[in-house]
Formats: C-alpha cells, structure tokens, sequence
C-alpha cells in the first residue's frame, strides 16, 4: 500500500483543521506501516509549506479502549489533553 497525492491531501488537511488525523478519515492507517509511511509522505509535502509542526505516528488509546493508529502534529496538540477528547 502506498501514500498517495490524494491520501497525503487528505491528511493534510485533517491534521491542518483538527491536529491529527485518524482511521475514521483515512481507514488505511489501521496498518502501522502505512501509518508511517503516511506520517513521512505528509512531513515531507510540507517542508515547503508555511504549515510547521512535527508530524508523528503511534497507536492511540482511544476513548473505550478501542487502540488505533494516529497521525497528529505534535507542535499543534498534546497528547494528555487529546487522550481525553478522543
């Protein structure tokens, strides 16, 4: 599976308007190598861009347990407070 130019928008733009961005938007990321692969693919489409911000994957723990992969700009968002909105 690959990165797409319309993935990497995608998450851009989702991560532009919220900080992250999830399986609910981008269903691939259930698989942690996409995730990564993803996570890089965004990072570099915006080295050029005026969007800064340190661009991480990981597994979630998400609200009822459900543990999930995230992209998330980590200059934009902290972790303890997005553990407990999502």
């Amino acid at each position: 599976m690959s990165a797409t130019a319309e993935m990497v928008k995608k998450a851009d733009d989702a991560v532009n308007a919220t900080g992250y961005v999830t399986e609910k938007e981008i269903p691939e990321l259930h698989d942690m190598a996409y995730a990564r692969e993803l996570a890089e693919a965004l990072s570099k489409s915006r080295e050029k861009s005026s969007e800064e911000g340190y661009i991480y994957t990981e597994p979630f723990d998400f609200v009822g347990g459900k543990i999930s992969n995230i992209v998330w700009n980590m200059d934009k968002i902290q972790r303890v407070p997005t553990l407990k909105k999502l």
